[in-house]
């Protein structure tokens, strides 16, 4: 039996006098009926490309299209002001719940249209089909979060195909759903902890010796976080002026997705910590920053104190080239050939600030190359067994590693900062590196189901396509000739 929906257009701007209030949902798209009796033909299903198109000037996802129906924008802020939904009702004329209304309400209400699409009308029209395509989503039952910011909605807005949208969408709504159960559990500790509190006081009351703890009779201060951090930031502030440099060149911005650079932002938050808590730690420069980019604005989603100017980092939108001197410089990459044998305190070394999840050209080779800086790679194949794993490092375990090496000068010690799941481990097969580093490409042995190597491999043994019984047989007949 066909569903009946109700769709309310006069709330996305479109004035659209002809069109009755009831549509039926076809499979092939959407039969409309107007007031005067005629019937619409049905549409089928139109591709994400057509939505700019002019012929297609109002497309609902991929349920409803229309077809030679222009929606009027009315000027002024009213537009975009209103709410946009879409408010699905069954043929019996039922309302929806009020739980339905206060989901719809807590997506669409507070959404910046002047920030989104500014004063262009035709962006506006385009945004409003988004809207509509969200919702349509949300009433299927897809994974769609129940608030998004004005910058998760400007980023969903730039994808241009549906099925980028959909998968946004879901990893926002995991994200989301990530944090309702984080703070479920936070809530639920801190109520064990409260129960924990209320226990031990129940027992100091009932004894007389002396209790140690921030709630006890203790003599000794207690030492806040807020000291800590001090205390941490006290060694940047002396590496700024004593320690050696290290550059992170941010400029990869471009060859990143939004989802690679904020997994670049959280890898870069995690290698400023460990090197805050190192007792030699280096004199980091962040190169080549877009401030205005997806990158610098997740970086200080995570340390929101960067633009202080008392707290200590260096970020700077100039290139290295210009605040270093370029013999001095040697870029770390793994795609060349040159080891980095001895770690020389003098030098300063580069670390591209890349995640290449699915681009796997060497664009660091290529960079220190057109600059004609010096390049070196990580000893990894010369002190380590790899395994199947990939020889990929993220950004701040390749900082540890160039902390233990100039703390200690033993490559062995330093190189145990690699993870143990992609060093070979006992009875597993290793990786052929030799040619395919890097690549993503792996050394594969020979497999003894295949009729090539099953067929080729008396070949390489020297004894053709001839087994040993066919060779005695051979031996025989020669000799009784021979006789």
């Amino acid at each position: 039996m066909m569903r009946r929906s109700c769709v309310h257009f006069a709330r996305c701007g479109a004035n659209i006098t002809n069109l009755d209030r009831s549509t039926i949902r076809r499979s092939g798209g959407v039969r409309f009926v107007f007031k005067s009796g005629v019937v619409h033909e049905t549409i089928s299903n139109l591709s994400v490309s057509d939505i700019t198109m002019s012929r297609n000037s109002h497309v609902i996802c991929r349920h409803f299209s229309i077809n030679n129906v222009k929606p009027e924008i009315s000027d002024g802020k009213k537009s975009k002001e209103d709410n946009v939904s879409v408010d699905l009702k069954s043929s019996t004329g039922e309302e929806p719940n009020d739980s339905n209304n206060i989901d719809v309400k807590d997506l669409f209400d507070c959404i910046d249209y002047d920030a989104i699409v500014g004063n262009d009308s035709d962006l506006l029209n385009k945004f409003k089909l988004l809207l509509l395509e969200v919702e349509v989503l949300r009433q299927d039952g897809m994974k769609v979060p129940s608030q998004l910011s004005t910058e998760q909605w400007k980023e969903l807005f730039s994808l241009e195909s549906r099925s980028q949208r959909r998968k946004c969408l879901g990893y926002l709504w995991t994200l989301e759903m990530k944090k309702q159960g984080d703070k479920r559990k936070k809530e639920s500790k801190r109520l064990v902890i409260l129960e924990k509190k209320a226990e031990q006081i129940k027992e100091n009351e009932n004894n007389d010796h002396i209790r140690y703890g921030f709630q006890g009779n203790t003599i000794f201060m207690r030492i806040y976080d807020s000291t800590i951090n001090l205390f941490d930031n006290s060694r940047l502030v002396q590496a700024m002026m004593y320690g050696q440099n290290i550059v992170l060149d941010c400029g990869y911005e471009s060859n990143m997705s939004a989802i690679e650079n904020k997994l670049c932002a959280k890898q870069l938050t995690y290698m400023f910590a460990e090197n805050r808590l190192s007792a030699d730690p280096f004199n980091i420069h962040f190169c080549n920053m877009n401030k205005n980019g997806i990158l610098y604005k997740q970086f200080l989603k995570h340390i929101p104190t960067i633009e202080d100017p008392a707290f200590p980092v260096n970020i700077s939108e100039e290139h290295y080239l210009d605040l270093f001197p370029k013999e001095k410089l040697v870029y770390l990459t793994p795609h060349c050939r040159d080891e980095l044998r001895i770690f020389s305190a003098d030098d300063i070394y580069i670390v591209g600030a890349l995640v290449d999840k699915q681009n796997n050209e060497p664009l660091s080779l290529a960079k220190a190359k057109s600059e004609g800086i010096r390049m070196a790679q990580l000893p990894l194949d010369r002190y380590l067994d790899w395994g199947l794993g990939t020889k990929s490092l993220t950004i701040n375990q390749v900082l540890k590693i160039l902390l233990d090496v100039r703390t200690t000068g033993d490559w062995n010690r330093a190189l145990t900062n690699v993870p143990k799941r992609k060093v070979k481990q006992p009875g597993e097969q290793v990786r052929d590196t030799r040619k395919f580093y890097n690549r993503g490409t792996t050394f594969q042995p020979p497999n003894s189901r295949n009729w090539r190597n099953r067929y080729l491999e008396p070949i390489h043994q020297g004894g053709g396509f001839r087994n040993e019984e066919t060779q005695e047989k051979n031996l025989q007949r020669s000799s009784r000739k021979t006789s």
